[in-house]
C-alpha cells in the first residue's frame, strides 16, 4: 500500500491538502518573543518612538528560521526578517542609505541556501567602509548589527570562524560600529551558542596595540621622521628604531582610527592613499 492510500481516522492521506496549522503564525511569534534572551542592555533598549536607527548585517534581509537537515526542511508560507518587521511596525526611523547599500550588495552576493538540506553555518558578510559607517552615525542615533548562524543535522557546529567563532568580517563590523556609534545593539539570529567573548578580547588587544604604536611611533614620530628627511618606509622604520612590519601595522591602525588624515600641530599626516606628511604654512 502506498502512503497516500493509507487511512488515518478514516481519512485517506492522499486527500489531505498540505496547509499550515491554523494560528501557527501567532503561536510562533509568541514562542519567538518568549525565547528571545536579552544578554546585556546599557540603556539603549527599548527603542523610543521616532528613534533613528541604522541596521547592519546581511541578515537584515534574511532570517534563519531553523537548523539544517530534516528539521530545517519545513514548509512555511513566508519567512519575515528583522528589517522589514521594523519597517512594518513604523516605530523607529530607519536609515535609508544603509538599506540601499545592503540591497545592492545582497543582489550581487545572494543568500547561499546550499542544497536545501544543508547550508553554510553563516553567510558572506559585506565589508564596511569607514566613510559609510561614519556618515550613518551622523544621521542615526543607534545601530543594530545582526549576526546569524545555523547548524544541525549533517552540519554540526564547530570551533571554526563563521560557526562558533566570529568571522573576520563580523569582527571588523563590530569594531567600526562601536568606533562611530555610541549605541550599538547586537542581535543574534542563532539557534546555537557562539563565542562573543572573543570580540571583547579582540577589542582589548586592539587597544593594547594602539598604546604600543603611540608609545613607539606616534603621530609626532611620523612628523619627526618627515622633518629628518626620511623618504620611504624603510628609512622611517630605521629612524624610529622599529621594524618595517611594526610600522606597517601602526599605519594600518592609524588609517582605521583616523581615516584619510589627522592634523598634528602645524602638520597634516595622511594615511590615504599612502603615508605622507604635509607642513601647513
Amino acid at each position: 500500500m502506498k502512503i497516500k492510500d493509507k487511512l488515518v481516522n478514516g481519512i485517506r492521506l492522499g486527500d489531505v491538502k498540505p496547509e499550515p496549522v491554523k494560528k501557527i503564525a501567532e503561536i510562533s511569534a509568541a514562542v519567538n518573543a518568549e525565547g528571545t534572551v536579552l544578554l546585556k542592555n546599557n540603556g539603549m533598549l527599548p527603542f523610543r518612538k521616532g528613534d533613528s536607527v541604522a541596521v547592519f548585517g546581511r541578515l537584515m534581509r534574511a532570517y534563519y528560521k531553523s537548523g539544517t537537515g530534516s528539521g530545517g526542511m519545513v514548509n512555511t508560507e513566508y519567512v519575515t526578517n528583522i528589517f522589514d518587521s521594523l519597517k512594518k511596525l513604523n516605530h523607529v526611523v530607519l536609515n535609508e542609505e544603509i538599506e540601499k547599500f545592503y540591497d545592492k550588495w545582497i543582489k550581487q552576493n545572494p543568500f547561499d541556501a546550499g542544497d536545501g538540506w544543508v547550508q553554510p553555518w553563516s553567510q558572506k558578510e559585506a565589508v564596511l567602509d569607514d566613510k559609510i559607517v561614519e556618515k550613518a552615525a551622523k544621521e542615526s542615533e543607534k545601530a543594530i548589527m545582526i549576526i546569524g548562524r545555523t547548524a544541525g543535522e549533517s552540519k554540526d557546529n564547530t570551533p571554526d570562524k563563521g560557526s562558533y567563532a566570529l568571522s573576520d568580517e563580523e569582527y571588523t563590523m563590530i569594531e567600526k560600529l562601536t568606533k562611530y556609534f555610541k549605541n550599538v545593539c547586537v542581535v543574534l539570529n542563532v539557534g546555537n551558542i557562539i563565542d562573543m567573548e572573543s570580540a571583547q578580547n579582540r577589542k582589548q588587544e586592539r587597544q593594547a596595540r594602539l598604546w604600543a604604536y603611540n608609545k613607539q611611533i606616534g603621530l609626532i614620530g611620523l612628523v619627526r621622521a618627515f622633518e629628518h628627511g626620511c623618504q620611504n618606509r624603510f628609512e622611517i622604520a630605521e629612524y624610529l628604531e622599529v621594524t618595517e612590519e611594526f610600522l606597517e601595522e601602526c599605519i594600518e591602525c592609524y588609517r582605521n582610527k583616523y581615516g584619510i588624515c589627522k592634523r598634528v600641530d602645524n602638520y597634516v599626516v595622511y594615511f590615504i592613499p599612502q603615508l605622507s606628511v604635509m607642513k601647513l604654512v
